[in-house]
């Protein structure tokens, strides 16, 4: 078996291929903050399941739900570029500086640069989403584009309404009213969630939901707003990223005896998983250990090689 770090391109190929070589052998992502949860609701939502390119420097007014774009999301050098130009009134949106909106149940370092910083109760970033998107359906500042979905979007948020949803987040109505307004009414507003956001029980209802308020403001595939790439020439990524669930199964597969090899590259499972399972003893059951580390960590402590 192959537990790597995301993977694609000309290194998941080459993974791929020796695998094969050697009779074959399951390939597989590890990564206890992955973005499945995004994937999944981008499928749902947009027939896409990839990372799209979220236009944060042509974005006016951006509100993340979770995501630590500044400092361990996704690709923080290009976000922190990207939110420089926002910020600046010559290269984004002209002469407007554009405004970050943070929800998150602990302060990060995108927290820390946000105009507007909530600290809400775990696991609600989806919820405050859709109380947005009732306040906008509700007070028709919805897009021109979506009038005629008005209706359905009124009944199917009807158990989001602020007041209820701020109480089960630990926030103030008002935030989610004055956030929902100020979201619809600049001209490129921008809705994420990732990371924290996205790798939990409730992270593919979160992601949906931040999709459901760029859809209602129209900006799906324009600028300043959500948009999917093109297929890489290099190949498409590993796939297989691994849920807690499967990993915590793994573990007890190799427990059990059932893998007599394994590869490791660049994660730290014996570190970031749970004591129970543990991903320790699964190791010292498992006959041959490889690392492909980048350095000696407490997973690669536990390998023969």
């Amino acid at each position: 078996m192959y537990l790597a770090e995301p993977l694609r391109g000309t290194l998941a190929d080459l993974f791929r291929t020796f695998a094969e070589s050697i009779g074959g052998g399951e390939v597989v992502s590890y990564d206890p903050l992955n973005d499945d949860g995004l994937l999944a609701a981008n499928e749902l939502c947009f027939g896409e399941r990839s990372f799209p390119h979220y236009d944060i420097g042509n974005a006016d007014y951006l509100v993340s739900f979770g995501a630590n774009f500044l400092d361990t999301w996704a690709t923080p050098i290009k976000h922190s570029v990207a939110f420089g130009e926002m910020r600046d009134r010559e290269h984004g949106v002209k002469g407007s500086r554009g405004v970050l909106v943070q929800f998150e149940p602990r302060l990060s370092v995108t927290g820390a640069s946000a105009d507007e910083w909530y600290g809400i109760k775990p696991g609600t970033e989806g919820e405050i989403a859709l109380a947005m998107a009732h306040v906008i359906v509700s007070d028709k500042l919805f897009d021109k584009s979506v009038a005629k979905e008005a209706d359905a979007w009124l009944s199917a948020l009807k158990d989001f309404a602020p007041s209820a949803v701020a109480k089960r987040a630990g926030i103030e109505k008002a935030a989610i009213k004055k956030t929902a307004e100020e979201f619809a009414k600049h001209d490129h507003p921008l809705a994420i969630c990732g990371g924290p956001g996205t790798a939990q029980k409730s992270g593919t209802l979160n992601a949906v939901a931040a999709s459901i308020l760029n859809h209602l403001v129209g900006n799906v595939g324009k600028k300043g707003g959500v948009i999917f790439n093109e297929p890489s020439l290099l190949g498409q990524a590993i796939e297989k990223t691994l849920t807690f669930a499967e990993a915590a199964s793994l573990t007890r597969s190799m427990t059990s005896g059932d893998k007599e090899a394994v590869f490791i590259l660049n994660v730290n499972p014996v570190h970031t998983m749970p004591a129970t399972p543990s991903f320790k003893k699964a190791l010292e059951k498992t006959p041959f250990k490889v690392s492909l580390s980048s350095f000696m960590d407490e997973t690669t402590a536990e390998c023969d090689v």
